[in-house]
């Protein structure tokens, strides 16, 4: 989930909210591309996204609301993707909606990632880590 601008003092709050979140462990087939001209940005997502996927969102988004926090847009469905490249200038061709192969990533923790625009563009900072449980 997007949180937008979060106030220093609040931080730690949000931090304790993610860390209360129990969901399992899962993989997550990146099997497709795809292309949002909005933001010119290149993606791999999945053709199918795992239910332990949509359960830890949907538990992530209920503790940090019981914390106080609110998502920037609760009515966005959450769009599991990998950035690939950022600033593609328009294509005219879109990608495929399959690719030739297959990436699994092994899913074991969830991240809060602060992001800080600079002349240069996005700059990303590890704020926290938070693990999930091995799969049942």
């Amino acid at each position: 989930s997007f949180m937008g601008e979060v106030a220093d003092d609040r931080l730690q709050r949000l931090i304790e909210a993610a860390r209360g979140v129990d969901a399992r462990c899962f993989a997550f087939a990146a099997d497709r591309l795809g292309y949002w001209p909005h933001n010119h940005l290149l993606w791999a997502g999945t053709s199918s996204a795992p239910a332990a996927l949509a359960e830890l969102v949907a538990r992530l988004r209920s503790a940090l609301a019981d914390a106080g926090f609110s998502d920037t847009d609760p009515t966005r469905d959450f769009a599991a993707h990998i950035t690939l490249v950022r600033k593609v200038p328009d294509l005219e061709i879109r990608p495929s909606s399959g690719t030739r192969r297959t990436i699994d990533w092994a899913v074991t923790q969830f991240a809060l990632i602060e992001s800080r625009l600079s002349p240069a563009g996005p700059v990303y900072r590890l704020v926290a880590v938070f693990g999930l449980r091995a799969s049942d």
